[in-house]
């Protein structure tokens, strides 16, 4: 009994112990559920300040009608519309996308498809802005809402647009650089080609240039007159029978140790005359002509041409180039032709003998001065103003001009033909004409070149033979008859 006594008070007393426990709890729950609502009071009223106040630009827009439910502060400042302004807008009032497009958008981000978009917003100004939406739907007394943060990106993509219009620059510029360095080196290169193309043939140039001056037996030389100095070419000392080095080793570059102290003494001061003209007053070309010592003690003809440089401006240098020719061998062949012509003439004078040239129509484009000795005209009264028939045969009229057309037409030669001519002081001379068919190198006949001899006392003389002779058989004969 007293065991169940004591369990009775055991059991008493445990479900006192459990009533206060459940009595704490109670009030303990009650307690937290108390602050449970003033935590989530407070949380709210935190938010709201956040929303309000925070720097970045929030919305919540209802999703079905895409009216703008809630604006922060921040939001009211970038658009330019007042926070009762912007609530009770549309979201499509201020997005450049159509009203379809803006809730489909809206749609996408309702079902957490897309939380990250970029649009084109329109401020109160007009100005269109480019924005980053960011997107949360939440569900609000059973209302499907989405909470958005806006910031604008207008600066930033400007910024990257102004970056990329600097890269494009950097890149035009960079081609461009790289297109013009082709070009260049192209260009270089081509005129790399061109230089040694102009080389190859400056050289064979100068070497066809140093054959011709050999063969030719020409030196080249150059004058500086500020300095006095004449430079030669070893061709010049060969036409002298020098060797330029051992002349050269004497330094001798002076203009009348190099050249005018060697000229023959009849040739020198006529020489150095003219030269120094040319120099003081370069017009033309210089040319002058001397003798020169050769090393044997004989002397060579010279004839020496120059001209004076000129600038890119055209203004006259002190340089002065030219040439040396040894014409020694061509002045002796013209001597030689001058005493072969004088010999001629003095034996056509001393024989009355006229050389002439005719063309098809017979009309004289040479005659010699014999004619003057002879005929008593001068060579200019007769060439291109008479013809051989009207001239030399004009006692034989109409004969004459037959005899010589059949001539043109046989294109023979012919000999031993006697007319009478009458000189221009009335002189009758009897001439015989010799003369033989020109032709040209196409083989094409030209006229006739021949001569005419004065044989008047051969006839005469002739005649009183041949009168004497019949005067002497005359009188045989008839001291025969008695």
């Amino acid at each position: 009994m007293g065991l169940l006594k004591d369990k009775g008070f055991i059991n008493k007393k445990f479900w006192q112990k459990s009533l206060l426990l459940l009595m704490v709890m109670v009030v303990i729950l009650g307690g937290l559920s108390i602050r449970a609502e003033a935590v989530v009071e407070l949380n709210k009223l935190n938010f709201d300040y956040l929303f309000e106040e925070h720097g970045s630009v929030m919305m919540v827009i209802d999703v079905e009608t895409g009216i703008i439910l809630e604006a922060n502060k921040a939001a009211a400042a970038f658009y330019g519309y007042s926070g009762e302004e912007l609530q009770g807008m549309r979201i499509q009032d201020i997005n450049k996308l159509s009203g379809e497009a803006v809730n489909t958008e809206m749609a996408l981000a309702a079902i957490e498809e897309r939380n990250y978009f970029l649009f084109d917003h329109k401020l109160a100004n007009g100005d269109i802005r480019n924005v980053e939406v960011y997107s949360y739907p939440y569900v609000y007394d059973e209302r499907p809402l989405l909470f958005s943060i806006i910031q604008d990106i207008t600066p930033r993509l400007e910024a990257e647009q102004q970056a990329q219009d600097r890269m494009y620059l950097w890149l035009v510029s960079l081609f461009t650089s790289i297109f013009l360095l082709i070009v260049l080196l192209i260009f270089m290169q081509k005129k790399r080609m061109e230089r040694a193309r102009h080389i190859d043939e400056l050289f064979e140039q100068t070497t066809r240039y140093q054959a011709l001056i050999t063969a030719s037996n020409t030196g080249a030389w150059e004058y500086n007159s500020k300095a006095n100095r004449m430079t030669c070419s070893a061709e010049y000392y060969a036409i002298r029978g020098l060797d330029k080095k051992e002349f050269m080793e004497e330094q001798q570059d002076n203009v009348d140790k190099v050249v005018f102290d060697h000229i023959h003494p009849e040739d020198r001061d006529a020489a150095v005359d003219l030269f120094h003209q040319y120099i003081a007053q370069p017009e033309g070309m210089y040319e002058n002509l001397f003798r020169i010592r050769h090393r044997d003690g004989s002397w060579r003809w010279v004839l020496s041409r120059g001209k004076t440089l000129t600038d890119q401006e055209g203004r006259l240098t002190e340089i002065t180039v030219g040439t040396h020719i040894d014409i020694t061998d061509r002045i002796r062949v013209q001597e030689e032709l001058q005493k072969s012509e004088m010999r001629l003439k003095q034996m056509a004078e001393q024989s009355r003998t006229i050389t002439w040239e005719i063309d098809l129509e017979g009309k004289f484009i040479y005659v010699s001065e014999v004619i003057a000795s002879v005929l008593g005209y001068l060579p200019e009264e007769v060439m291109g103003k008479m013809t051989i028939p009207d001239f030399f045969l004009k006692e034989q009229g109409d004969e004459a001009s037959e005899f010589f057309t059949q001539l043109t037409q046989k294109r023979d030669s012919f000999t031993g033909i006697l007319s009478q001519v009458t000189t221009r002081n009335g002189q009758q001379l009897w001439i015989s004409h010799a003369g033989a068919p020109v032709f040209n190198k196409n083989g094409r006949m030209t006229g006739f070149r021949g001569s005419s001899i004065d044989v008047t006392e051969l006839k005469e003389a002739k005649e009183k033979a041949e009168a004497a002779n019949k005067a002497k058989s005359t009188f045989l004969s008839n001291m025969t008859h008695e």
